[in-house]
């Protein structure tokens, strides 16, 4: 509402996003289920645990992934948080990854994906374009593995931009059946890079 938000490829491709990452434990996981269906995705990165996993971001890069900034902290009230602690977050994230030698680039997913005119002035000052989705796994609160496998492959449809966690054991244990029955199914995933397309 306050900042425009990208939610669709204006590709019929797919585009698997991930926040919240990277987790030691799951996010190799992750990344080996990718590599095997030679799919590439674009993680929204904590500045905290970016710098706590270098060797997780090192990977994604060499593997053809895209980051994004999703705050040095992820706090979950960071929509209620002042202009200087809004700014300070985007960053610090973006500081973080230049201190391990990546760039940080300019997309952005905002903590919740609340914005507001805070958010929005902090965006304009980092050059962020804001990236949502269209379709949003529920993966954060629908936990029942089953349920989420059927949630996803019921609704994804060409173009889409699709929300995961890839610090949620359950999503992590669906991504390969996902993948391959979205196969199955005709649906291409798409390269981050076709965001370059239309966010300018």
């Amino acid at each position: 509402y306050f900042v425009r938000t990208y939610t669709k490829l204006r590709t019929p491709e797919v585009l698997l996003t991930f926040d919240d990452g990277p987790d030691k434990d799951l996010t190799p996981v992750v990344l080996d289920i990718l590599k095997k269906h030679h799919v590439t995705a674009l993680f929204f990165v904590i500045g905290e645990k970016a710098t706590a996993n270098q060797d997780l971001i090192d990977r994604m890069l060499a593997e053809g992934h895209q980051l994004g900034n999703h705050t040095q902290s992820h706090n979950v009230f960071f929509a209620t948080l002042g202009q200087d602690k809004v700014n300070r977050e985007i960053g610090m994230c973006d500081n973080s990854l230049i201190l391990m030698g990546v760039r940080p680039g300019n997309y952005f997913r905002p903590p919740v994906g609340y914005t507001n005119p805070r958010i929005a002035r902090a965006i304009s000052k980092y050059k962020k374009k804001v990236i949502g989705w269209s379709l949003r796994s529920y993966d954060s609160v629908l936990k029942e593995e089953s349920k989420l496998l059927q949630r996803l492959n019921s609704k994804v449809k060409p173009g889409q931009i699709v929300l995961l966690h890839d610090n949620l054991p359950h999503s992590v244990a669906i991504l390969d059946a996902f993948i391959t029955e979205a196969k199955k199914n005709g649906i291409k995933f798409a390269n981050p890079s076709v965001l370059k397309s239309f966010v300018k």
